[in-house]
């Protein structure tokens, strides 16, 4: 019976210790700090949430230079306003200080070479920061939803991640060095001005994208409040998913011929947009394309569709008018969910299948329909009332 014992224990400690990760996980606490060693170099795990005021990053721990700041190792340590980071930080892991909201003072030292994925996300207090001629590579969201109002990219930069300066910027410049990337007005583009990756949030008014540019990136003009007008031109072949995300004043927006498919969230929540021009080019309307476009009256899909993604007209609460013609095949669940006003609407010989809940929340909604087709058992399965026509 002692054997037993004596064994149960040791193995309930380690158990613990597993638990607490502080053992196999070679955790080690110094101070505030817990860290662990990968490769001899020591790695920041997590800092203290409870600490307030500045921080000082130590170069070593337990003997050993701090490499990286570890991922989330910061995250939501609301209380601290400043942070000294050493020269022996070459990489500041993905969500390393995000929502530290009080924030206020950071020197980044040009022996970092990697800045991870939403870094600063949420530093509300981070006003200004210099990114060093060391660092290579910028993470999605890195900057997003700090108080940056101007920001300088150096000529050692490669690479940029989607949405790495969605925050209330003005201006974005680029070292004329830069090999990858170039700025024009403040917009950020990639060197050869073929590709716009980014338009600063707190621009105001119209713009007018150059005829160089043949592709608006992922996010490129989110949250772009202050965006009145847009002129795309010819030369654009591709809208990136959710390119124009809640441009609350948007008005109005004619899509070039150029385009073939509107991508996921491209006008998502855009709820100023009154108009909008579909070219006879495009065959897909992706999901969520115009959800949330509350101002738009009316729409005419282009005899070249043939798929209407998932809640693409969803909350178009002011809709009134759809045209949708004998090309599209499948409108896909909640495709018009949501359209309050929305009284009639005549659906093709040529749809042959519909998702669930295409017109849930249309409380007075009539479909048009031919006898005997797929849209007519449509209504019938799901009791939406329905005329008969041909």
């Amino acid at each position: 019976m002692k054997k037993v014992i004596y064994l149960v224990l040791p193995i309930s400690v380690i158990l613990i210790m597993i638990l607490t990760g502080n053992y196999l996980l070679g955790h080690r606490r110094s101070g505030d700090f817990t860290y662990y060693i990968s490769d001899s170099k020591a790695i920041i795990r997590e800092y203290n949430k409870k600490s307030e005021g500045e921080v000082v990053i130590p170069g070593t721990l337990g003997g050993h230079a701090v490499a990286k700041i570890g991922e989330r190792a910061f995250e939501e340590c609301y209380n601290i306003t400043s942070v000294i980071i050493p020269n022996s930080i070459t990489t500041i892991g993905d969500s390393a200080f995000a929502s530290c909201s009080n924030l206020t003072s950071l020197r980044i030292p040009n022996s970092v070479i990697s800045i991870g994925e939403s870094a600063f996300r949420e530093c509300w207090g981070l006003t200004s920061i210099t990114i060093p001629n060391s660092v290579t590579n910028i993470g999605e969201r890195a900057f997003s939803g700090t108080g940056l109002s101007t920001i300088t990219i150096p000529e050692s930069v490669t690479s940029i991640g989607e949405g790495a300066f969605l925050s209330d910027l003005k201006f974005i410049s680029v070292d004329i060095n830069n090999k990858m990337f170039s700025s024009e007005n403040g917009v950020l583009f990639n060197k050869s001005k073929t590709s716009l990756i980014q338009y600063p949030l707190s621009k105001k008014g119209g713009y007018i994208i150059p005829n160089s540019v043949k592709s608006v990136g992922n996010s490129a003009f989110q949250d772009c409040s202050g965006l009145t007008s847009i002129t795309i031109p010819d030369s654009l072949t591709s809208l990136g998913a959710g390119a124009f995300y809640d441009c609350q004043s948007l008005k109005s927006i004619t899509i070039p011929s150029s385009i073939t498919s509107i991508e996921d969230f491209t006008f998502d929540l855009c709820d100023g947009l009154q108009s909008v021009t579909i070219p006879n080019s495009v065959t897909r309307i992706r999901a969520s394309a115009f959800d949330g476009c509350s101002s738009l009256k009316s729409i005419i899909i282009p005899t070249s569709v043939t798929y209407i993604e998932r809640a693409a007209f969803a909350g178009c609460s002011d809709l009134t008018s759809v045209t949708i013609p004998e090309s599209v095949t499948n409108i896909e669940y909640y495709a018009f969910q949501f359209c309050t006003k929305l009284k009639n609407i005549t659906l093709p010989r040529s749809v042959k299948e519909m998702g669930y809940d295409v017109f849930g929340n249309c409380p007075n909604i009539t479909i048009s329909c031919y006898k005997n087709s797929y849209a007519q058992t449509y209504a019938i399965k799901n009791k939406i009332q329905y005329t008969s026509i041909g």
